[in-house]
């Protein structure tokens, strides 16, 4: 009976030492869970605090339609923000104990300072934006309206205007900068490439955003890198036009552009080509390019001709009388090589370190002074580039004395 009590004695007192045990190790467990829960708690509290930083990136997402090419730097700058807050910081010493007052009651310790502001060093969240809206807009064909600052798409090829280009990502970043930075005229042509060009903006963009607007060229063919020949023959025309359909992946072709007049085609048989695609639905306006008045009062006697594509720059104004024609009829006028040789010109240079801009900025600023029918379609594979263009519509302010140093030179 004895031994049996001692045993039982004995089970109790190891049951409560085990009971013990376990309760001492979920005490210790329920501490690090809510030590846990406080450092969780504190990381919500910080990211929460960054709403402001995370909030312009998610509106920069939305306005850009989904391009993230163009908010991958933003995102990658808060980014770096944000870890560099939430990172573990060393404990700081322990305080020595603070002498109780005679009350026996600790003195209220003040209000910890909040923490600085973090300026974010992306440049596309400040109020100097470059956006091709500040250009104003204008009118095609009078049932298309865009932003008078548009995109050539030449550049984006291979060297000479021929194959794909060195980097296929930038070129595909450049096309997403444009849109994302307000251009909604995109000029392009199927022997950029050739057919490259036409490609890569369907890549980039497709599906389109609901106001761009794609101007395409057919009547040129490409015997190799840096050479051009033209062929204005209808069937050729029918065909290309059928071709940039496929590549841009549109049931109509907004602007329809022929390239250039072929000494050995009628121009008439050429922009009759023209007309047919128009009856059928295929192209919904017609342009002209590198053309003359009479080629264009030719053009215009078989069909409306909404726009004008001749070269004209500060260096080159071979086109004065084209585009003043342009002005006074309401038709659009597209200089192509809008800011060739500025940087070689005193007048731009001197204007360009007098308000701390870009030569090439002055030159596209003196374009969008010189004729409200003008719409600039500078060309750049490079994002960086197409956001200095872009901010040329916020320039116009170097225009004027641009056009005084010319005229005094």
């Amino acid at each position: 009976m004895t031994t049996l009590v001692i045993l039982t004695l004995v089970d109790v007192v190891l049951l409560v030492a085990g009971l013990a045990v376990y309760l001492f190790w979920a005490g210790t467990l329920l501490n690090r869970v809510a030590g846990n829960l406080e450092e969780s708690a504190e990381l919500v509290r910080t990211i929460a605090g960054h709403a402001e930083v995370i909030k312009p990136a998610v509106e920069h997402i939305n306005r850009t339609g989904g391009v993230v090419a163009g908010a991958l730097p933003l995102l990658y700058g808060m980014a770096e923000e944000i870890v560099t807050d939430v990172t573990p910081r060393a404990e700081a010493p322990a305080e020595p104990p603070v002498a109780r007052p005679a009350s026996g009651r600790r003195p209220p310790r003040p209000p910890p300072p909040p923490p600085p502001r973090r300026r974010l060093r992306h440049p596309r969240l400040s109020s100097d934006r470059p956006d091709a809206s500040a250009a104003g807009t204008i009118g095609i064909g009078g049932d298309l309206t865009v932003n008078r600052l548009g995109f050539g798409a030449m550049r984006i090829t291979g060297e000479g205007i021929w194959g794909e280009p060195a980097s296929r990502d930038q070129a595909l970043a450049a096309l997403r900068q444009a849109v994302a930075l307000g251009v909604n005229f995109i000029d392009t042509a199927d022997s950029y490439g050739p057919e490259v060009s036409e490609d890569l903006i369907a890549e980039a963009l497709y599906p389109y955003p609901g106001d761009l607007v794609i101007a395409t060229k057919g009547g040129m063919i490409r015997p190799g890198p840096g050479r051009w020949e033209p062929d204005g023959r209808p069937g050729h025309l029918r065909e290309a036009c059928e071709g940039s359909l496929r590549r841009l992946r549109l049931d109509q072709i907004p602007l329809y552009q022929f390239h250039r007049p072929d000494p050995k085609v009628p121009y008439a048989e050429s922009i009759g080509a023209l007309v047919e695609l128009k009856d059928q639905g295929k192209i919904r306006h017609i342009g002209v390019s590198n053309v003359t008045e009479g080629q264009l009062r030719q053009a215009q006697r078989l069909t409306p001709v909404v726009s004008v594509q001749n070269r004209y720059n500060l260096a080159d104004r071979s086109s004065e009388s084209i585009v003043d024609l342009c002005d006074q009829e309401a038709i659009a006028f597209l200089p192509w090589a809008p800011i060739q040789d500025a940087d070689r010109m005193p007048a731009v240079l001197s204007a360009a370190r007098r308000h701390g801009v870009s030569a090439r900025q002055v030159a596209l600023a003196w374009l969008l002074t010189r004729s409200a029918r003008i719409l600039p379609i500078p060309g750049s594979g490079s994002a960086g580039h197409v956001s200095e263009n872009v901010a040329a519509a916020s320039s116009e302010r170097t225009s004027d004395e641009v056009a005084a140093r010319l005229e005094m030179a």
